[in-house]
Protein backbone atom coordinates (compact mmCIF):
# COMPACT_ATOMS: atom_id res chain seq x y z
CA UNK A 1 0.00 0.00 0.00
CA UNK A 2 1.36 3.32 -1.02
CA UNK A 3 0.19 6.20 0.78
CA UNK A 4 0.69 9.68 -0.59
CA UNK A 5 0.41 13.01 2.24
CA UNK A 6 0.57 16.57 0.97
CA UNK A 7 0.51 19.58 3.33
CA UNK A 8 -0.60 22.84 2.32
CA UNK A 9 0.65 25.82 4.56
CA UNK A 10 0.85 29.42 4.12
CA UNK A 11 4.39 31.19 3.58
CA UNK A 12 5.43 32.37 6.58
CA UNK A 13 5.99 36.00 5.43
CA UNK A 14 7.07 39.38 7.75
CA UNK A 15 4.18 41.81 6.86
CA UNK A 16 5.11 45.12 7.14
CA UNK A 17 3.13 47.91 9.09
CA UNK A 18 2.61 51.46 9.02
CA UNK A 19 4.98 53.63 11.55
CA UNK A 20 3.23 56.00 13.34
CA UNK A 21 3.82 59.71 14.70
CA UNK A 22 5.06 58.26 18.19
CA UNK A 23 7.61 55.57 16.06
CA UNK A 24 9.63 58.44 15.37
CA UNK A 25 8.76 61.90 17.80
CA UNK A 26 11.42 62.43 19.89
CA UNK A 27 13.86 59.62 18.71
CA UNK A 28 17.36 58.98 17.32
CA UNK A 29 16.67 56.28 14.35
CA UNK A 30 20.45 54.95 13.17
CA UNK A 31 20.32 54.44 9.53
CA UNK A 32 21.91 51.75 7.14
CA UNK A 33 23.49 54.14 5.17
CA UNK A 34 26.88 55.16 6.08
CA UNK A 35 26.45 55.98 9.87
CA UNK A 36 23.40 58.23 9.49
CA UNK A 37 21.62 59.66 12.51
CA UNK A 38 18.59 61.46 12.29
CA UNK A 39 17.11 62.77 15.54
CA UNK A 40 13.28 63.46 15.17
CA UNK A 41 12.51 65.89 17.41
CA UNK A 42 9.38 66.34 19.23
CA UNK A 43 8.71 69.77 18.49
CA UNK A 44 9.17 68.74 14.55
CA UNK A 45 12.67 69.67 14.18
CA UNK A 46 15.39 67.16 12.57
CA UNK A 47 19.40 66.93 13.32
CA UNK A 48 20.82 64.88 10.86
CA UNK A 49 24.65 64.42 10.20
CA UNK A 50 23.16 63.75 6.61
CA UNK A 51 20.35 65.89 5.43
CA UNK A 52 21.37 68.72 7.84
CA UNK A 53 19.32 70.70 10.24
CA UNK A 54 15.78 71.34 9.53
CA UNK A 55 12.13 69.59 9.86
CA UNK A 56 10.38 66.54 9.38
CA UNK A 57 6.64 65.49 8.89
CA UNK A 58 5.09 61.95 8.19
CA UNK A 59 1.65 61.86 6.54
CA UNK A 60 0.40 58.72 5.99
CA UNK A 61 3.21 56.49 4.91
CA UNK A 62 5.65 59.08 3.82
CA UNK A 63 8.21 60.87 5.93
CA UNK A 64 9.23 63.93 4.49
CA UNK A 65 12.68 65.44 5.57
CA UNK A 66 13.62 69.50 5.02
CA UNK A 67 16.95 70.11 6.07
CA UNK A 68 20.21 72.17 5.07
CA UNK A 69 20.82 69.83 2.03
CA UNK A 70 17.60 69.63 1.05
CA UNK A 71 13.89 68.31 0.74
CA UNK A 72 13.92 64.50 0.83
CA UNK A 73 10.88 62.65 0.97
CA UNK A 74 10.66 58.30 0.84
CA UNK A 75 7.91 55.98 1.82
CA UNK A 76 8.65 54.50 5.45
CA UNK A 77 7.20 51.44 7.28
CA UNK A 78 7.63 49.00 10.13
CA UNK A 79 8.49 45.93 9.78
CA UNK A 80 9.64 43.46 12.70
CA UNK A 81 10.28 46.20 14.88
CA UNK A 82 12.69 47.75 12.14
CA UNK A 83 12.48 50.97 10.45
CA UNK A 84 12.35 50.48 6.42
CA UNK A 85 12.71 53.77 4.06
CA UNK A 86 12.78 53.44 0.35
CA UNK A 87 12.02 55.79 -2.83
CA UNK A 88 13.41 57.85 -5.27
CA UNK A 89 16.42 60.87 -4.14
CA UNK A 90 16.32 64.18 -5.31
CA UNK A 91 19.21 63.13 -7.76
CA UNK A 92 17.42 59.95 -9.27
CA UNK A 93 19.08 57.14 -7.82
CA UNK A 94 17.55 54.77 -5.55
CA UNK A 95 17.17 54.97 -1.30
CA UNK A 96 16.45 51.66 0.02
CA UNK A 97 17.57 51.84 4.02
CA UNK A 98 16.88 49.94 7.38
CA UNK A 99 16.96 52.06 10.69
CA UNK A 100 16.66 51.05 14.14
CA UNK A 101 16.66 52.81 17.56
CA UNK A 102 19.96 54.21 18.19
CA UNK A 103 21.75 52.85 21.24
Amino acid sequence: MVVSLVAFTRPTVALAGPVADADLRGKTICWSYGGTRNTYGKDGSLDSNLVGHGTWSLVGDRITEHGDHGVFSFTIEKQAGTLHMYGKSPGGGWVDVTGSYCK
